[in-house]
């Protein structure tokens, strides 16, 4: 599901689950997540407890709900922090796959929060009653940032020449990098880095990644990599790897192994860390115009053709940037090349490896100290503000 405070997005960024097995035969896709979001007042859930009160809907789709709330009492006049509940469709909460889907979201999340201050913050798991049906599901209550998410600010800078520098594509790399490390430490993989799943603070800027939805535990990545052990007829065994089947993400931010339906581990967080940079640096993403044909199209060509360069998506007015190489590297169509790449700085070579997300975080580093940027960014302030 979408991020709790994402906007109405006219990019094609699209949270889908889908099936794709070979990949000549596209991929056959399911609802999206992004429905219709209004909700009537009177249809607000009921709350199993008197800590919280739900003001009004945010958004949501057929996964759940997302609500703007706030301790009992409390107001954010007073100082009181804005909290977000986020409520699992009722319907879905009665499969146990759900159920343990919801869980490993709460792990993983808690888990990452544990080691990384670039992960939102859980406040609470609440049992919840859906006041029309009668049905129990369960809410997740985190804290509210209110500066809204990273893709509606790309779009509310691109207005202004000049805001999204290095000095802005590399504090988001690196905070967004920084997250990683800690959720891959704790054990998790997210498997939905997308610009609308990263929340942002304006002033003070800082980033911080939210929901955990899909997230998948190394452990079980690994498991489901291993060959399984299969016995034909003539009692002949043979390894065997798992059936690709269905897979979940938002088709334009996985790696083209993910699309076929392969196990990938960490590096698919990496990739998609490496396509938020890609549509910051040139205002789309690589295959931005196949995805305007459809998911289908747009993922087969994923799959099959090398993304194009920042210098080939900007045109004409393209001016390198010191981050251009390490965000195209992040995002080869094979997976062996993202594992680094060399850069020569004078009569130096620099060899950098981008295997961890450890990794990347030193990589941004250096470049932004050999380079001398700076890496505090000050947003404009809101007309409303």
């Amino acid at each position: 599901m979408s991020n709790p405070e994402s906007h109405p997005n006219t990019d094609t960024d699209t949270n889908e689950f889908f099936d794709i097995g070979d990949a000549d035969k596209g991929v056959r896709t399911r609802k999206s997540d992004k429905e219709d979001t209004e909700t009537s007042v009177d249809s607000l859930p009921i709350l199993q407890t008197d800590r919280y009160v739900i003001d009004s809907p945010l958004g949501g789709g057929g996964f759940g709900k997302t609500y703007l709330a706030r301790r009992s009492g409390g107001h954010p006049d007073d100082g009181d922090p804005e909290l977000v509940i986020k409520v699992i469709n009722p319907d879905l909460f009665e499969s146990e796959s759900i159920r343990k889907r919801f869980e490993t979201e709460v792990l993983s999340h808690v888990a990452s929060e544990a080691v990384s201050p670039y992960v939102v913050s859980i406040i609470d798991r609440i049992d919840v009653v859906d006041s029309r049906t009668g049905q129990e599901t369960v809410g997740l209550v985190t804290t509210r940032m209110r500066g809204g998410d990273l893709g509606h600010l790309q779009r509310e800078l691109e207005k202004s020449e000049g805001i999204i520098n290095d000095a802005f594509i590399g504090r988001v790399g690196l905070e967004i990098a920084k997250a990683l490390r800690g959720i891959h430490h704790a054990g998790y993989i997210h498997r939905d880095i997308t610009p609308g799943n990263v929340l942002v603070s304006r002033n003070p800027f800082f980033v911080k990644l939210a929901d955990f939805g899909i997230a998948k535990s190394i452990e079980d990545v690994w498991m489901a990599q291993a060959p399984k052990e299969v016995q034909d007829d003539a009692g002949y065994t043979t390894p065997a790897h798992t059936n690709p089947g269905r897979v979940s993400g938002t088709p334009q931010y996985m790696t083209p192994e993910a699309l076929k339906g392969e196990q990938v581990g960490a590096e698919r967080d990496l990739y998609s860390l490496g396509m938020i940079l890609y549509k910051l640096r040139t205002g789309k993403l690589p295959f931005a115009n196949e995805y305007t044909n459809g998911i289908t199209e747009g993922a087969r060509a994923q799959v099959r053709k090398a993304p194009p360069s920042i210098q080939e998506t900007i045109g004409e007015s393209y001016i390198e940037s010191a981050y251009d190489k390490l965000i195209e590297t992040l995002i080869r169509h094979d997976s062996l090349a993202r594992r680094g790449y060399l850069e020569e700085d004078g009569t130096e070579e620099i060899d950098y490896d981008l295997m961890t997300a450890g990794d990347i975080v030193h990589t941004i580093e250096d470049i932004a100290k050999r380079n001398n940027i700076s890496l505090e960014v000050e947003l404009p302030k809101q007309d409303n503000a």
